[in-house]
């Protein structure tokens, strides 16, 4: 029986746990239709459970009209509380420079989400089916995917969107519309390979079907199911390992570069995923993926660009990424009295105050008031007098330390008189001439 099996469905993947609100994504079509009877069903037999429906017009086609007219009259007649909204899904497939596919699926969620909020609603019900899910594994695989991509259509998401229908296919969603004589409106744009899921539909299913498998749906569906499970354990397992091996600070991802080496491969590329989307927010894609890992094979200093403005670049025994505006900031402050400023990328804290007389310490420096005096980020040519050895490049002294390349032009100096006498973490030179009043400097390591 229909409401059996999708029933079962719904409590495997606890859908509805304790009952609660549910927010019907419904166009009129039979899909839609049949998710939104079945659920009306459902609640007449458990008090818990509630609805609502929501249709969005897309503004394509000449008879979006009459679906919606359809939707609001079915609602009407089974009590179901219902609103509309209007998309104009073109005007965004010309602003976003993408599909009217993508652009009806980004607008139809907007709005779902909204009206969830709206209603505090705990779910959003959406009448994806089993050849649904086939269609998206298999125009994946078309297009080129891995592991994640043949997850496909999953039964609940992570924003609150569950999927009763997945357990059931188109044949017997309407086998059940029929059982209950409810109609349902047709787009006849469903029928057009004007798109690319619509010929996979409309073209290559069938002739898989056809010619090499009549259960190709099922196959599909089970594919993607046992990667669901696949991908699940992978992502457990890599969420433990990069609380363990990722240090976020400061904007900045960083790993042992010998530790990332002997990670599994499945592992290691799910662990630098993470750390891209941690600072850009986003997913990275496979081919920018494999580009990182080549990288651990380099030596210090080497690094890639990737997309949104993140480096990722070997230093010495790391693996790191960052923006790349931290790689190239420079500064200049005039030292004042009550100056206070923590440079975060190297983790220095550089204070000063005024005072009648020197005084000495191991992070302190006395520099005659009426001399000029800057903090300020590392120049072209830059050396240092050195404690017995003479003067050497601050470029030089860098490399002696092992100091990142994309932290140089962070790196805190304190001039006198235009000269370095301080290089933060590192070499002081004390200046013997006297003065009425002295800045005392002080540098502190912050914990990162």
């Amino acid at each position: 029986m229909f409401l059996t099996k999708v029933s079962a469905f719904m409590d495997e993947y606890q859908m509805l746990q304790n009952g609660g609100r549910v927010l019907v994504g419904l166009s009129g079509g039979a899909d839609s239709v049949a998710l939104l009877c079945l659920l009306h069903d459902m609640a007449s037999r458990d008090p818990s459970i509630q609805i609502a429906a929501v249709h969005v017009n897309h503004m394509l086609r000449e008879d979006a009209q009459r679906d919606e007219a359809f939707s609001r009259e079915l609602c009407r007649k089974r009590e179901i509380l219902f609103f509309a909204e209007r998309a104009d899904v073109a005007e965004v497939s010309r602003r976003k420079n993408i599909s009217l596919e993508d652009a009806g699926r980004q607008e139809r969620y907007r709005i779902f989400q909204k009206y969830r909020k709206r209603l505090c609603c705990d779910v959003i019900a959406t009448a994806h089916h089993k050849d649904d899910a086939a269609e998206t594994v298999l125009l994946r695989l078309l297009r080129g995917c891995g592991t994640e991509g043949l997850k496909g259509i999953l039964p609940v998401r992570e924003d609150g969107v569950i999927r009763p229908l997945l357990c059931v296919s188109k044949a017997e969603i309407l086998d059940y519309l029929n059982q209950i004589s409810q109609v349902y409106v047709t787009d006849e744009t469903n029928f057009s390979c004007d798109y690319t899921r619509n010929k996979i539909r409309n073209e290559l299913l069938p002739c898989l079907e056809r010619e090499y498998n009549p259960g190709i749906k099922e196959a599909l569906f089970r594919l993607s199911a046992l990667a669901s499970e696949d991908c699940a354990c992978l992502e457990k397992r890599a969420e433990t390992r990069f609380a363990s091996l990722c240090k976020i600070w400061d904007g900045e991802a960083r790993f042992s570069k010998k530790e990332l080496q002997h990670e599994e491969p499945a592992i290691r590329s799910r662990l630098i995923r993470k750390a891209y989307q941690k600072l850009a927010g986003k997913r990275l894609a496979y081919h920018h993926i494999k580009a990182a890992e080549k990288l651990l094979a380099n030596q210090t200093g080497k690094q890639i660009s990737l997309p949104g403005g993140i480096l990722a670049e070997i230093r010495y025994d790391s693996f790191v990424m960052h923006p790349r505006s931290s790689a190239e900031k420079t500064f200049s402050f005039a030292i004042t009295d009550g100056f206070s400023h923590l440079f975060a990328e190297t983790g220095f804290r550089i204070s000063a105050r005024l005072s009648s007389q020197k005084e000495a310490g191991k992070n302190l420096l006395s520099l005659p008031a009426d001399g000029r005096i800057t903090v300020r980020s590392r120049r072209e040519g830059d050396s240092m007098q050195l404690p017995g050895t003479g003067s050497k490049k601050v470029k030089d002294i860098f490399i002696d330390k092992k100091i990142p390349r994309s932290m140089r032009n962070a790196w805190p100096f304190i001039t006198y008189q235009d000269e370095i006498v301080w290089m933060a973490g590192f070499y002081k030179n004390e200046v013997r001439q006297n003065g009425k009043q002295y800045y005392i400097i002080t540098i502190e390591k912050q914990e990162r």
